[in-house]
């Protein structure tokens, strides 16, 4: 595209137009002279001044006698004059003549307005691809404004675009080929936005390019080979896209590359052995795709590395031992793969190592006790594998430690008291394994302990009282084990508890009415045991809970009315207890409950009908007791009523037709009753 042609002060216009001045003033002279007639003859010698002063000297064809000469023929030469002959006028300069109408020129293409043009083009070739007019922000694009005023552009003094910076700005659409049109771009980062189609191959010619980032996108198709080529690039972030295929070996050539991220994508294949090569690499995150095949031992040659994160794929084999080279890794992720085999005992000489991530693999054998040597380590995680054998009491030497996940596995022995050292711990995590003997009052001394889980095993003994000075525990499960004796009041303490399970054990005694100060309770789950006494009227100030399970105990005495004041309470199961006495109709204010169950029990009296002012319940079930009386019209109201099971009372009267009502009821059961007359012609339209 040229330039629009323009008067110009260019050096060599200049030169120029002073050159034709000259030639014209000339040119003046010449005409002027022109029209004076011919220049006089030099004076004779022998004349005198007042004869050549008399009469001008006459020409050789006016001489009478005269000897004819040829008109071709050179006069002869003249003798000089006496006296000076008369010079014409001195020619004028330049500048006594008026000055030239200055001349349009067509200059040459300048070459910084040309890269402006071009980087303009492709500029708005990006806008109009990316759907431009519903970015958040656009400021400047398509004006005629400096690119560097461009929002999200940096350009320099010569109008070459560096860096094109526009995360999560709504761009949308797919990113044009014309992008490797910047041959000055450093930076690149559209991360965040609506970006489809493929990543352009162009991309590959920016040799400048340092950083690339298109994270974040919807981006599909390979990661180009081409990419392979920008051997300054020191970060490249495409990860949570739909990019699919193999990772390119090409990658493996980028020298200066820092941060390589592809995870979150859908890429198969291998690993290539190549990324070996990236001897200034940082991070390599390529979890979350479905990469299979080995993990590469050359990964164990990259001495810069300090995260390392490939779990979520379909990876197996055995862990490389190379890794424990890695000096200076931090975090270590191999979680939810296929691995198998032994966890190389290598991986205790990381030192620098914050968080080792192993979970849901077929890890089996022991847990290396030279773990309990990564004396930084924050997170070690180890669930859902089948390691075997005893907890190290190694570990117990991690004074970093915040979490400890060794759940699912095949662990067996006793819960080492060297874990009551860990004072930063915030998460003990050991269930589901094989775990026996007591469980250790050093736990106790965990101040900072939010979650601990024991659940699954086959622990014995007493719960220990000491874990009531957990201060921050905000999840305690213990259920599924052989526990005995009492519940300690001392866990009325944990006034920052919203989950208590102690269900399926063989606790006895009474409930502490002191779980009645558990404020910020949700769920509490005490079933499955030989509790026995009445329930805790104490319960109903939980304004907080959610479930209320108590089943399968001895408890007795009646059902405590202020239960209804649980107004969060989704479920209320009491069934296969011994409870006496009429049903509270104040449980009708329940206005969240999904299911109450009171069957098994042996409770008295009629139905409150208050029970059909329960909107949200799902399922009642009160049979196997002795109620008595009619069966509620008001049953009718419980529209998202699935399972009305009523059986096994001494119910008499009719069946009311309300009950037709029940139009999502998949189960009904009126049996072992004393009803009479007929069933409702509007049961038809119940589902069979």
């Amino acid at each position: 595209m040229r330039s629009k042609p323009r008067h110009v002060n260019h050096p060599a216009c200049e030169r120029f137009q002073a050159a034709l001045a000259v030639a014209l003033a000339l040119l003046a002279t010449a005409v002027a002279l022109a029209s004076c007639g011919p220049l006089p003859e030099p004076p004779d010698a022998t004349a005198t001044p007042a004869a050549d002063a008399a009469s001008p000297t006459p020409t050789a064809a006016a001489t009478p006698n005269a000897t004819a000469v040829p008109l071709l023929a050179p006069p002869a030469a003249p003798t000089p004059p006496a006296t000076p002959v008369p010079m014409p006028a001195p020619i004028p300069t330049a500048t006594a003549i008026p000055h030239p109408t200055p001349v349009v020129l067509e200059p040459e293409p300048d070459a910084t307005a040309a890269v402006c043009v071009s980087n303009r083009e492709v500029l708005n070739s990006i806008y109009n691809a990316t759907d431009g007019p519903n970015w958040l922000r656009s400021d400047g694009w398509l004006s005629d404004a400096p690119l560097g005023e461009w929002f999200g552009v940096t350009a320099d003094d010569d109008c070459s675009v560096t860096r094109l910076i526009l995360p999560a700005n709504q761009l949308s659409g797919e990113l044009p080929p014309e992008t490797g049109g910047l041959p000055h771009l450093t930076e690149i980062d559209l991360s965040g936005n609506q970006l489809t189609g493929e990543i352009p191959a162009g991309l590959g010619s920016l040799a400048g390019l340092t950083e690339l980032r298109l994270g974040w996108n919807q981006l599909i198709g390979a990661v180009p080979a081409e990419l392979g080529e920008l051997a300054e690039l020191s970060v490249l972030s495409l990860k949570d896209n739909q990019l699919t295929g193999v990772i390119p070996r090409e990658l493996g050539g980028l020298a200066a590359l820092t941060e390589l991220h592809l995870n979150s994508n859908q890429l198969t294949g291998e690993i290539p052995q190549e990324l070996g090569k990236l001897a200034s690499l940082e991070e390599l995150w390529l979890d979350g795709n479905a990469l299979s095949g080995a993990i590469p031992p050359e990964l164990g040659d990259l001495a810069s590395l300090e995260s390392l994160s490939l779990g979520w794929n379909r990876l197996g084999g055995e862990v490389p031992p190379e890794l424990g080279g890695l000096a200076n890794l931090q975090s270590l992720d191999l979680s939810v793969n296929q691995l198998s085999g032994e966890t190389p005992a290598e991986l205790g000489e990381l030192t620098g190592l914050q968080s080792l991530i192993l979970s849901g693999n077929q890890l089996s054998g022991v847990i290396p006790p030279e773990l309990g040597s990564l004396s930084n380590l924050t997170q070690l995680h180890l669930r859902w594998n089948e390691l075997s054998g005893g907890i190290p009491p190694a570990l117990g030497s991690l004074g970093s430690l915040t979490g400890l996940d060794l759940g699912r596995n095949e662990l067996s022995g006793g819960i080492p008291p060297e874990l009551g050292n860990l004072a930063d711990l915030e998460e003990l995590l050991m269930d589901s394994n094989a775990l026996t003997g007591e469980i250790p009052r050093e736990l106790g001394k965990l101040a900072s302990l939010e979650a601990l889980r024991l659940d699954g095993n086959a622990l014995s003994g007493t719960i220990p009282p000491e874990l009531g000075s957990l201060s921050n525990l905000t999840m305690l499960d213990l259920g599924v084990n052989q526990l005995s004796g009492a519940i300690p009041s001392e866990l009325g303490d944990l006034t920052k508890l919203t989950d208590l399970r102690l269900s399926v054990n063989q606790l006895s005694g009474a409930i502490p009415p002191a779980l009645g100060n558990l404020t910020n309770l949700e769920l509490l789950w005490l079933f499955d045991n030989q509790l026995s006494g009445a329930t805790p009227p104490e319960l109903g100030n939980l304004a907080n809970l959610r479930e209320l399970w108590l089943y399968e105990n001895q408890l007795s005495g009646e059902i405590p009315p202020e239960l209804s004041n649980l107004a969060k309470l989704r479920g209320l199961i009491l069934l296969y207890n011994q409870l006496t006495g009429a049903i509270p109709p104040e449980l009708g204010k329940l206005a969240s409950l999904q299911t109450l169950d009171l069957s098994g029990n042996q409770l008295s009296g009629a139905i409150p009908s208050e029970l059909g002012d329960l909107a949200s319940l799902q399922t009642l079930d009160l049979s196997g007791n002795q109620l008595s009386g009619h069966i509620p019209s008001e049953v009718g109201n419980l529209t998202k009523l699935t399972e009305l099971h009523l059986g096994w009372n001494d119910l008499s009267g009719e069946i009311p037709p309300e009950v037709g009502n029940l139009t999502q009821l998949t189960s009904l059961n009126l049996r072992e009753n004393t009803l009479t007359g007929e069933i409702p012609a509007n049961w038809g339209a119940l589902p069979s």
